[in-house]
């Protein structure tokens, strides 16, 4: 599995995010949820299904407050392409995206 720069990103500041708003304990608990929820994407890549009305086609799976935005690559695998929040608009920062 590999990240890309922008899904790293969104990963700190999902943590970041997580201690100011509920604390360090329960800012842990999530992000080990939510590498939990990678670990389960990288053994079943299909888990989630295509969206191919997005440009680039990806798949969005969803983890609790989160939609996590993957390709499945020959040779790479997965590659997490963003990890964004259900309430932004993670449509737009996918389409403007032409490479990952």
């Amino acid at each position: 599995m590999r990240l890309t720069a922008d899904a790293d990103h969104d990963l700190a500041n999902i943590y970041v995010q997580g201690v100011q708003t509920f604390g360090a304990t329960q800012a842990d608990r999530y992000i080990d949820d939510l590498l939990r929820a990678l670990d389960r994407i990288q053994d079943f890549p299909k888990i989630a299904r295509l969206r191919d009305d997005i440009t680039p086609a990806v798949r969005a799976y969803i983890f609790r407050s989160h939609v996590i935005l993957y390709d499945v690559e020959d040779g790479d695998g997965v590659v997490v392409v963003r990890i964004r929040h259900a309430h932004e608009d993670w449509l737009s920062p996918v389409q403007e995206i032409d490479q990952r």
